[in-house]
């Protein structure tokens, strides 16, 4: 925390109240969008800044990122919260995405990236712009302007070429879901103090891409079409019960079979002794008469 104001307090005494410039370089440039790389004009302010630069980013890590940004309009106490609102549109994320990816690679130490965005509403537009840079471990992010209505002519240049030029002042704080993510939100002055402050966070934008990785659904296993269906247990089948239960009657079968046979074979001793008959005594032979 304390590294984080000395270094606010810096920044804030090398701007002072003097008019500062820049030099831009493009990247990408799409109307009604832009992405350049910015740095400051005077060579002393571009020396003294070392950011983390080139930096390389997959292009689905910054989409969660973008994505995951959002403002909270600062009421008062007894005034009801509104709900945080998101910084970009799903199609704008899938339009800076891309271009923020290659500016990041082709980004100087001295450079940071910033973004310019316009849509249309009703007869006018509406601009967000701001900037973001790695410094060290940490991704800052800086939103200048959110929806505010387009300015013309002269004014319309200015920002063009200074999106960190913040059109009103705003009571708003720019945050980030997950919250556990966010170092510290606060004011920024990288523009100067004679324009309105952008709202700007700091992430552990590493630890964030950690979790989204441990998070990730695993990938469905393919199903195998030709393999073959599963050994089913022993008797389980309709038929196996059938065919068990014919064995089974069978068998009984078989055993009254024997049974019949064995009586038949008793049933035919007993007529063979029963025709035979008792055997005859032999009669004494009689005297001869005298």
């Amino acid at each position: 925390m304390r590294t984080l104001i000395l270094t606010a307090t810096l920044l804030a005494l090398s701007l002072g109240c003097t008019g500062i410039s820049f030099v831009s370089r493009p990247v990408r440039e799409d109307n009604p969008w832009l992405v350049r790389l910015q740095t400051y004009a005077q060579a002393g302010k571009a020396g003294d800044v070392q950011h983390n630069h080139p930096a390389s980013w997959s292009e689905s890590d910054l989409k969660a990122i973008l994505s995951g940004l959002y403002l909270t309009e600062q009421v008062g106490l007894l005034d009801q919260k509104p709900a945080p609102r998101p910084i970009f549109s799903p199609e704008d994320v899938a339009r800076l995405a891309p271009a923020v990816q290659e500016a990041f690679r082709l980004a100087q130490p001295n450079e940071w990236v910033t973004f310019f965005l316009t849509h249309q509403v009703g007869q006018g537009e509406e601009v967000t712009s701001g900037a973001l840079y790695v410094d060290g471990q940490q991704l800052h992010v800086i939103v200048a302007n959110d929806r505010e209505a387009m300015p013309v002519g002269e004014e319309a240049q200015k920002l063009k070429l200074n999106p960190l030029r913040a059109l009103k002042v705003r009571g708003r704080t720019l945050t980030f879901d997950p919250s556990v993510y966010v170092i510290f939100s606060r004011n920024s002055w990288m523009s100067g103090y004679d324009n309105a402050a952008a709202s700007e966070v700091i992430l552990d934008h590493r630890k964030f891409l950690v979790s989204l990785k441990q998070t990730a659904p695993a990938p469905a296993k393919p199903a195998q079409a030709d393999a073959p269906p599963a050994p089913q247990a022993a008797g389980e089948p309709a038929g196996d019960a059938i065919n068990a239960t014919v064995e089974q009657l069978q068998g009984e079968i078989e055993q009254l079979k024997r049974r019949l046979a064995e009586q038949d074979a008793e049933l035919a001793k007993l007529k063979a002794r029963a025709g035979a008959g008792p055997a005859k005594k032999k009669s004494a032979p009689k005297p001869p008469a005298q």
